[in-house]
């Protein structure tokens, strides 16, 4: 029944009197009572109380003063999310981002004396796992990385590298115990590479023992790309041209925490649209039919892609859809004067993808049909050519 409750009650706050409001999470048993300056470390379970949502939540209780501004950082592997509410407050402040990575971070200044009410809990359902919460009058210092970004101090560790990659050469590594931990405890090792700027290149790890994970930096040490299953089963591939010149970083990793085992890198020259046979020439207003699959040539960031080519000429307006119920669509166009790929997810709505150009030179241009993730479906594609300015 306990977790019924807080399904039903979790923002509600019981009111005794006109004096005073007591919330709903002082039902639930505190873990204990936090203090200024020390971190304390707890564990969402199956056991624990549900939140609305469904997730595990923890209730710690902090004794706050009139006039204190406080800092409540969790830190945890899950996507975490933070409650506050106590004495003095309209409602109930919540957080899911706001610290570092995932993490959630809350601010406030108190207006009463008393027991406030921390909530520890996660963004889904059903979420488990230790985390680490603190409370600080200091601010703390400002996130360089966001939800799903990588943390740049992670990043640092592989600016030596193992060894260098070369174009057609296949390098061997082995994850062991001894490597540096990076993004959720994964165990990886950093190779060099250089890159000349608009080389095209398919990056591919294979592991016979791990599912492999690759990231891709740029000179600057930051993360351009990654993947997981790019290469079939559980080895990855990351297909990217170099928008410059420079010493690239490849990072050999584990999708499981703490996974080890020997490993293989490949670097290839990567297929460019203009390498591919063309599915068919698109017409202004005509509807063309087809289905992208894992068997499809990787191009563009790994992603299998179909080819379709359409005239554009000099100052013309043109506007290509993707649309897809089977899968999340993604749009490139290359072609004369474009010195970059045109790209787009979704701007036809929902998760079709729409590009509307104005052509800079006259000339064959090419339309790379491909999903955003996973291995793809069936598709339709529609040009629709007008006069430009």
């Amino acid at each position: 029944m306990k977790s019924l409750l807080l399904i039903v009650l979790t923002h509600v706050t019981l009111v005794a009197g006109a004096a005073a409001q007591t919330s709903i999470f002082s039902l639930v048993p505190p873990q204990g009572e936090l203090e200024v300056g020390e971190s304390v470390r707890g564990a969402l379970s199956t056991s624990d109380v549900l939140n609305y949502n469904g997730a595990p939540i923890e209730v710690w209780t902090f004794r706050g003063m009139p006039g204190q501004e406080i800092w409540i950082d969790i830190d945890s592997e899950f996507d975490s999310y933070l409650y506050l509410t106590g004495p003095g407050m309209d409602g109930t402040l919540s957080d899911d981002d706001g610290g570092r990575g995932c993490n959630a971070r809350l601010q406030a200044t108190l207006l009463e004396n008393g027991t406030f009410f921390v909530v520890a809990t996660a963004l889904s359902s059903s979420t488990t796992g230790v985390y680490t919460l603190t409370v600080s009058e200091e601010p703390p210092a400002t996130e360089s990385y966001g939800c799903g970004e990588t943390d740049p101090e992670a990043l640092a560790q592989f600016a030596d590298g193992v060894g260098r990659l070369s174009l057609g050469r296949v390098a061997s590594g082995v994850l062991s115990s001894s490597d540096p931990v990076f993004a959720s405890g994964r165990r990886a090792q950093g190779w060099k590479l250089v890159g000349r700027a608009g080389e095209a290149v398919s990056i591919t790890m294979e592991a016979a023992t791990f599912d492999a994970y690759l990231y891709l930096l740029s000179p600057d040490m930051d993360e351009v790309a990654s993947n997981d299953d790019g290469g079939g089963g559980t080895n990855s591939r990351i297909t990217y041209t170099f928008p410059q010149s420079g010493e690239y970083t490849v990072i050999a990793s584990a999708l499981g925490e703490g996974s080890t085992g020997a490993y293989t890198v490949e670097v290839e020259r990567a297929l460019s649209a203009q390498e591919v046979q063309p599915r068919g020439h698109l017409t202004s207003g005509v509807e063309m039919t087809g289905m992208v699959s894992s068997a499809d040539p990787m191009l563009f960031d790994g992603r299998p892609g179909q080819v379709w080519t359409l005239t554009g000429r000099r100052g013309e307006m043109g506007v290509i859809t993707l649309r897809s119920d089977t899968f999340d669509t993604f749009l490139y166009l290359v072609g004369p004067g474009l010195s970059q790929p045109l790209t787009d997810d979704d701007s036809a709505g929902d998760l079709d993808s729409r590009i509307t150009v104005e052509f800079p030179e006259s000339g064959e241009y090419r339309v790379v049909a491909s999903p955003l993730g996973g291995n793809g479906g069936t598709y339709t594609i529609t040009y629709s050519g007008g006069s430009g300015r």
